[in-house]
């Protein structure tokens, strides 16, 4: 006579019964909770490679500004022509820049175009780019050519303490996109609307910024909200 021992019992009874209902959806709810915290570590890491990937953008911007001025009497480029038109500020700088690259990056009116990747910000969806650069002047210092010279660079008295360029946005019919300026005296007036170029946290509440002495900084929303005329002027009243 086949005796068979209690864990065989055991065993087969697990198997004759499989699992219980608890115990399925308790193992669902697991599986479930593991999923939801593996995409958000991804999402996360995914984020901050390209918050990185834009402080470093702005980094080479800063470098490209400061080339160009030391090849152009000590000047910063223009931001744009008088009626808003070409050649702008990021075209001054673009030899000072990686080539451009059909790059598949896609623009508010819905097509690709081909730019320096690194007037192009990561941290800007697609379909929300601006084709001239997702980067913002500072018209306080990279002045429309409204008939004067561009600013010379020992006009910048603070140059650690004043943004050359900063992440720029702009709302539109379609959604908030892109912007290749800022209008630095409508936002220091009204920081808080949205009808007109204003610097953007991409909303990461933080805005990256390049200042005119080449360093970068990605600076807390409020902070910069509080301090914008110090950032954002030459000569600052307060």
């Amino acid at each position: 006579m086949k005796f068979s021992s209690a864990s065989d019992r055991g065993l087969g009874a697990c198997f004759r019964h499989g699992f219980t209902l608890i115990e399925l959806l308790t193992v669902l709810v697991i599986i479930s909770v593991l999923a939801v915290l593996t995409f958000s570590v991804l999402k996360s890491s995914r984020q901050n490679a390209k918050q990185v990937q834009s402080v470093a953008n702005l980094r080479l911007i800063g470098a490209a500004l400061i080339s160009y001025t030391g090849e152009n009497d000590g000047r910063y480029p223009l931001g744009a022509t008088s009626d808003f038109k070409g050649p702008f500020w990021s075209d001054a700088i673009e030899p000072y820049l990686p080539d451009e690259v059909e790059g598949g990056w896609i623009n508010s009116a819905g097509k690709t175009y081909k730019l320096s990747p690194v007037l192009v910000d990561p941290l800007v969806e697609d379909g929300f780019h601006h084709q001239i650069t997702d980067y913002g002047a500072n018209r306080e210092v990279l002045v429309r050519n409204d008939g004067g010279n561009p600013l010379a660079v020992s006009a910048v008295l603070r140059p650690a303490n004043t943004i050359a360029v900063v992440a720029g946005e702009i709302s539109k019919a379609s959604g908030v996109i892109a912007s290749w300026h800022v209008e630095t005296y409508r936002f220091i007036s009204s920081p808080d609307s949205n009808s007109f170029a204003k610097p953007s946290d991409r909303g990461t509440r933080r805005v990256n910024a390049v200042f005119c002495d080449g360093h970068v900084e990605s600076i807390p929303w409020e902070k910069f909200v509080e301090n914008r005329e110090s950032y954002l002027l030459i000569n600052p009243t307060k």
